[in-house]
This record gives structure tokens, sequence and C-alpha cells, in this order.
């Protein structure tokens, strides 16, 4: 029993950690220059109204979220020989959290400056809209929503796929109904969906912990 619940030491979890980290910078830097290249040439194309452009900033919260989901591939098919490393399952799920929540961080602001740059290359003014801050707030908070959805779901590799799109359509329902041409929630409703969505997170998270210390991990 011991053997199977033993998990990364810390010479193990100093080399899997940096090894995952070069490829995390490299897939954050890549989403974000990918995404900025679109919309410039979408921007450049079709002259959308300023409106439009602010618009896209529901890109800064659903990508983040699709790519960490996405990772999960790569990652359950290296946790159970990662988990094999001598040490506390504890800490081991620990690092696995950490990892999650500075992927979901890096790319979240990767694609909001990917996001902002044809704003303020276009057209600047629209960076004293008063909704852009209360958005980018509201935004980053949601993050938390889906860390502890993701982090939780993938204790369950088949239903991953479904709570991911079931967590990033919560985050994206919210800002449609900001950012609608007769928008239906304030910026005050925002901010209070935005605090609740945090909130239900931190709880997944901690019910995630629970959920991944009885995970088979082999």
């Amino acid at each position: 029993m011991d053997g199977r619940n033993g998990v990364l030491s810390s010479v193990g979890t100093l080399e899997i950690s940096s090894g995952g980290r070069q490829r995390g910078e490299t897939a954050w830097r890549a989403v974000a220059v990918v995404l900025f290249v679109i919309l410039s040439f979408v921007t450049s194309v079709s002259r959308p109204g300023p409106a439009d452009l602010l618009r896209s900033l529901v890109l800064a919260t659903i990508v983040p979220g699709v790519v960490v989901s996405f990772s999960w591939l790569q990652r359950w098919r290296n946790i159970a020989s990662e988990s094999l490393f001598p040490g506390r399952r504890k800490s081991f799920i620990r690092e696995l959290a950490l990892a999650n929540a500075i992927d979901l961080g890096e790319f979240w602001l990767a694609t909001t400056l990917a996001v902002l740059l044809p704003v303020v290359i276009w057209d600047r003014g629209q960076l004293s809209n008063p909704l852009l801050p209360v958005t980018l707030a509201a935004s980053a908070a949601m993050q938390v929503l889906v860390f502890g959805g993701i982090f939780l779901s993938a204790t369950n590799r088949p239903s991953l796929p479904y709570s991911t799109v079931a967590v990033l359509l919560a985050t994206l329902i919210p800002l449609a109904f900001a950012w609608g041409d007769e928008p239906t929630l304030t910026a005050r409703g925002l901010v209070l969906v935005s605090m609740i969505e945090m909130l239900v997170g931190l709880f997944l998270a901690g019910f995630a912990y629970t959920a991944w210390r009885r995970v088979d991990l082999a």
C-alpha cells in the first residue's frame, strides 16, 4: 500500500517541475502570439466597432481553461510514473495543484495581453471604458472557478471534457450578458457573479484535494 501511495521526492519534483515549466512557458507564448495575430488580422480586415474589440476579452476568460484542460491528456500519461517517486501523496497533490494554478495564471495573463494589444493599436480610447477594469477583475476571479472545476474533474478522466465545458459556460454567460448590445448585467452584477464563482472555485479546489488523495494514480 505504501508503494502505491508513494509520490514525488524533492529531487524528482524539481526535475519534473523544471521540464513542465519549460513546456508551459513555450505553450502560453505560442497561444498568446497566435491569438494576437488572429485578432490583429481580423481587426485590420473587418474593422469591428469599439465594443467588438473589447468583447474579445471573453477569449481571455475561456482560452486558458481550454488549454489547461487539454494539457491533462499529457499529464495523465505521466502522472502514474511521477507518483512512484518516494515521498508523500499530500506533497504530490500540492505540487500538482500548484503546477495547474501557475499554468492557468500564465495562460490567462498571456491571453489577456494578446487581446488588449489590438485594442491599444486600433482604438486606444476604449481603454478608458469603465467596464474594462471590471471585466478584467471578474475574468481573473472566474479563473478560480476554472481551476477548481478542472482540477476536480481531472480525478475522473472521462468526465473532464464535459465538466470543462460546463465551467467555461459558467464564466462565459455573465460576460456575454454584460457585453451584449443591450446589456442585461451591470458592472456591479458582474462583480457579484465573479465573486460567487470564485468562492465556488475555492470550494471545488478544496474538495478536489480530498478527492485526489483517494485517486488510484497507477
